[in-house]
């Protein structure tokens, strides 16, 4: 069974997130040490705050998403995201690195589990199949993401190609919003 379009939309959106997880996981401690001279042995650091900062706000995420609701929590963790970026990028300082590292890691935390939550609240398809899409266009980013933005970032810095994942990030903000609306969700 072909995927309905919604379910298309949503994963190419997830594909965006997984994109960015991969791009935390694979290349921040190349950013660190090419781009901000941090010493090799410490380059880790760098993604270990990402993945701590978005362990604690995925298990809190149930209680954020009551408090704020699915769709407010995806848009404002598209803006953290963004604004991650905007911090590691142009702050030209290591703590600004991974201050900008640790909100990229809040913002993503849920939106990924927001958008599967959706489209298995979606009656275009039966459940098991739309979930089963969502998840197999969404994790093509983690497996090929990083490698997309090894071959941008030869192209035109790993800055710009971060600000590029930035901007993807953005348009899902918008999509999510969107498709989450009250007459859609």
């Amino acid at each position: 069974m072909l995927p309905h379009y919604l379910v298309v939309i949503t994963g190419l959106m997830c594909f965006v997130m997984f994109m960015t997880e991969g791009s935390m996981h694979d290349w921040t401690g190349v950013f660190l040490v090419a781009e901000r001279n941090i010493d090799l042995s410490d380059a880790g650091y760098g993604y270990s705050v990402f993945a701590i900062a978005m362990t604690v706000c995925r298990l809190t995420g149930d209680r954020i998403v009551e408090r704020l609701g699915r769709r407010l929590v995806l848009f404002l963790g598209t803006l953290c995201v963004f604004a991650g970026y905007c911090v590691a990028v142009f702050i030209p300082s290591v703590i600004s690195v991974f201050l900008g590292f640790a909100i990229i890691g809040i913002g993503a935390s849920n939106i990924v589990p927001q958008l599967v939550s959706y489209i298995a609240t979606c009656k275009e398809m039966p459940v098991h199949l739309s979930v089963m899409w969502v998840n197999a266009i969404g994790y093509t980013g983690i497996l090929c993401g990083p490698a997309f933005i090894g071959f941008l970032a030869k192209v035109i810095t790993l800055e710009y190609t971060f600000m590029c994942l930035a901007g993807l990030v953005i348009l899902v903000g918008l999509g999510g919003y969107y498709l989450l609306s009250p007459k859609k969700a």
